[in-house]
């Protein structure tokens, strides 16, 4: 599949499971899953977790938040504690929030892990050339993106490795700002060492007959979403 029908059909799959509509979420699992089952599923779920790792207290707020904020119904039959406790509105609005970027988290990691680099800067290039009347250089634009997906993690794994070197000293702003010198120091000296890369990207485009895959996905959802109560 053409690296350009991939980006595509994970952003029809992302604006329908934006939506948090337990019939798209469903829907949206049974792709995942398929797509895992189909590939080294230990592989695809190592990956993935690494991303959903560094997600983790980002999850945990938004269960919290809705769980404890949200108007509802006591999570549990305590009157003498109800005032303290989450509602189920709020766990269950949480938690659709919370499978809709696990759901996404699942979706980004296989795409990175089958499409190339070359791949996916040719689908970003290709998919931002309608805007370049509007000054957008979609060259720049799809090398830049590629760079900080292929980067973040890099940069994610030195922040860890200098709060746990100044954890003994406290997490305070002086220590947090030296944090934030080391990193931004190192992430400098490693651009000044690195080589210049060559990439090239392939020049064919999609295929008629492959722009059906995107259709025939948000035709299901579409349907499912119809179709639900």
């Amino acid at each position: 599949m053409h690296p350009t029908i991939r980006v595509v059909a994970f952003l029809v799959f992302s604006v329908f499971v934006a939506s948090a509509h337990p019939a798209a979420l469903l829907l949206a699992a049974a792709l995942v899953a398929a797509l895992y089952l189909r590939t080294d599923l230990a592989r695809g779920l190592a990956a993935a977790w690494r991303m959903l790792r560094r997600l983790r207290w980002l999850l945990l707020s938004i269960l919290v938040l809705y769980g404890w904020f949200t108007p509802g119904t006591p999570l549990l039959p305590l009157q003498d504690v109800a005032g303290w406790l989450p509602t189920w509105q709020g766990v269950t609005e949480g938690g659709r929030r919370v499978a809709v970027l696990v759901l996404m988290v699942l979706a980004i990691s296989h795409l990175l892990q089958h499409t190339s680099r070359a791949g996916l800067i040719a689908a970003l290039r290709w998919l931002g050339t309608p805007l370049r009347p509007l000054g957008l250089d979609p060259d720049r634009l799809a090398l830049r993106v590629v760079l900080v997906l292929e980067t973040l993690s890099e940069v994610q794994d030195l922040v860890g490795k200098r709060v746990q070197a100044l954890r003994a000293e406290g997490l305070s702003r002086a220590a947090s700002a030296r944090v934030a010198a080391d990193v931004f120091a190192e992430v400098v000296r490693r651009a000044e060492a690195m080589a210049p890369q060559t990439v090239e990207l392939p020049s064919d485009r999609p295929r008629p007959h492959e722009w059906l895959y995107p259709a025939a996905l948000a035709a299901a959802f579409g349907a499912v979403l119809w179709l639900a109560p």
